[in-house]
């Protein structure tokens, strides 16, 4: 049985008194940065290579303190599907779902520093078929922008119905608003909600306040992965993890 199925019905069978904690390792920065993503290798003062980036997500899985591994759909075809480097480990295959523009991060771009829009590389079929997965992250970054939002929250309610005839699971991510010079309400610690289990931490209301009608929207497929702080007997979309790419899961940010 893999560890996050484990976690989640202790979750879902204790969910004010569970104290499992999902860990997970992103290594789908591919998605985002490109030759990039590989990071430097100290030794060499060069870029990793993209086999030698693969290494470490198999050394990783191999040994087993994770329960799961974040990888681009590419990534996930090759470990998942064709080497089966996870048929015999309890950590979980998953793939990122969506590339929306603020992680558009090419070289000389500025992207980034506009307001985000909406984008999928992979459709639903490739995150399970080709990436053979049934696990993925899905993320929004809202920006106070009433047409903007609008069109993120619908391409999230567009990918719900696309995922849920097939069965994949998914996480919420959310981000801060990215674009420079946003309105911003005042910010105030978020505690966990009992009724959407946004994981504690920092996140203005431009952010949260849309995630509520987002995430309850539409009730879930059967196993769909439930936020641990939700409502016992209800379905979540999934764990709504609060805060940037490069914060650990379940880390506070600062104020």
């Amino acid at each position: 049985m893999k560890s996050l199925d484990l976690k989640l019905a202790h979750i879902h069978a204790d969910p004010a008194g569970a104290r499992d904690f999902i860990l997970a390792d992103a290594k789908d920065a591919d998605v985002a940065w490109g030759l990039a993503a590989t990071g430097v290798n100290p030794a060499t003062g060069r870029l990793r290579s993209l086999a030698d980036y693969r290494d470490q997500m198999r050394e990783i899985v191999r040994q087993g303190l994770v329960d799961i591994m974040l990888m681009s759909v590419s990534t996930s075809e090759l470990l998942t599907v064709r080497e089966g480097l996870f048929e015999d480990s309890h950590v979980t295959p998953a793939v990122r779902a969506n590339d929306s523009t603020d992680i558009h991060l090419v070289f000389e771009g500025a992207y980034a520093e506009q307001p985000s829009q909406p984008f999928r590389t992979p459709t639903v079929a490739q995150v399970v078929g080709a990436g053979g997965a049934d696990v993925c992250l899905y993320s929004i970054t809202l920006n106070n922008d009433a047409t903007l939002d609008r069109a993120t929250l619908e391409a999230y309610r567009d990918f719900r119905l696309e995922a849920e005839p097939q069965r994949l699971r998914h996480f919420l991510e959310v981000f801060d608003p990215n674009a420079p010079g946003v309105r911003r309400p005042h910010r105030q610690v978020l505690e966990p909600a009992p009724w959407i289990g946004v994981v504690r931490g920092h996140l203005g209301g431009v952010a949260r306040q849309p995630v509520v009608p987002a995430a309850r929207g539409r009730r879930g497929p059967p196993g769909c992965p439930r936020s641990p702080a939700g409502r016992p007997g209800e379905d979540q979309r999934g764990i709504v993890r609060a805060g940037r790419a490069d914060q650990p899961l379940g880390q506070e940010r600062p104020p």
